[in-house]
């Protein structure tokens, strides 16, 4: 009889502790999902920003080339091509500037997420190991 108890309340228990352990796979599953999009989408941020910047790099490319076409034909003066050159100098630096700026974000997000992914899963072992343990 008392035996028959024993195993009964063991029983519950064990079923208790794994209805615990699927709600918590269920809550680190969707968080670590979460922390995936959120990689994802500073990846998209980033892919955008490096195809703006790509963009204005060309036409700053296709600017200088034109300012060169004219002040061949003696359009403009070499003042007027010194200043185009200093502002597509700098409007290269700029981008170049915010390129690596996304960049360093998007490499962040992903050490992140790596790091919370690789936290979870020494996590899962840890419980994994003290519930066989038990």
């Amino acid at each position: 009889l008392a035996r028959g108890r024993y195993q009964r309340d063991r029983g519950a228990v064990i079923a208790a502790q794994m209805c615990v352990r699927r709600w918590a796979l269920r809550r680190k599953w969707s968080r670590l999902e979460a922390k995936r999009l959120a990689a994802e989408d500073a990846a998209h941020a980033a892919e955008r920003a490096r195809e703006r910047a790509a963009a204005e790099a060309n036409a700053a490319t296709v600017i200088q080339a034109a300012a060169r076409g004219l002040r061949a034909r003696g359009v403009f003066s070499a003042e007027k091509a010194a200043v185009i050159n200093a502002q597509m100098a700098v409007k290269r630096w700029l981008v170049r500037l915010r390129c690596a700026r996304a960049k360093e974000t998007r490499l962040e997000a992903e050490r992140a997420a790596a790091e919370a992914a690789a936290a979870a899963a020494a996590k899962a072992e840890y419980h994994a190991a003290t519930f066989i343990q038990s």
